[in-house]
């Protein structure tokens, strides 16, 4: 009978122990990783109470997004301006990568063939939120087709694609 009792209270005791643990685990938690929804709340309210505590945790990774891609952007900028002078030792490179592109072949006359070769570089910058706008620089050397050594083109992105939204004046 002593044993019984013995293996009873064992029992018990890692009951009450795993409850306990549970609930330090739980108390642990931060608050944000803690549901705010009550029992008493209709679903639409659940649901408006969930995004409100949803908005911070959506600006705490935003912030984080854009620091992780400014801290990015500093190492790759080293690299990228190597790449830049070693595709200007390359002849003809532009219109050699815009003729080969899959899709941006199909649109590239003769002609624009041609006036792609006298291209020494181009950049792409993303402006204001990444997925919402972009600026493309062209930078040309002296060509017989326009008198712009640099024409900007910039994109606004939409849900239904590319929008131009500024581009410079051909001279």
């Amino acid at each position: 009978m002593a044993e019984e009792e013995t293996e009873e209270q064992r029992g018990l005791m890692q009951g009450h122990l795993l409850e306990n643990l549970d609930q330090k685990q739980e108390e642990r938690k931060p608050e944000s990783s803690k549901p705010t929804p009550t029992t008493f709340q209709n679903p639409l309210e659940q649901l408006q109470a969930l995004q409100l505590d949803l908005g911070p945790v959506n600006s705490q990774a935003t912030r984080a997004y854009d620091r992780l891609k400014q801290n990015l952007s500093k190492r790759r900028k080293p690299l990228l301006d190597c790449r830049s002078i070693s595709i200007q030792d390359i002849p003809h490179f532009w219109a050699q990568t815009f003729v080969n592109h899959p899709h941006l072949s199909m649109m590239i006359s003769d002609q624009d063939e041609d006036m792609l070769r006298y291209m020494t570089s181009l950049e792409v910058l993303e402006v204001r939120h990444p997925r919402s706008s972009c600026k493309i620089t062209f930078i040309f050397r002296n060509n017989p087709y326009f008198q712009n050594g640099v024409i900007v083109k910039e994109y606004l992105v939409e849900i239904t694609g590319y929008r131009t939204s500024h581009s410079t004046p051909i001279q």
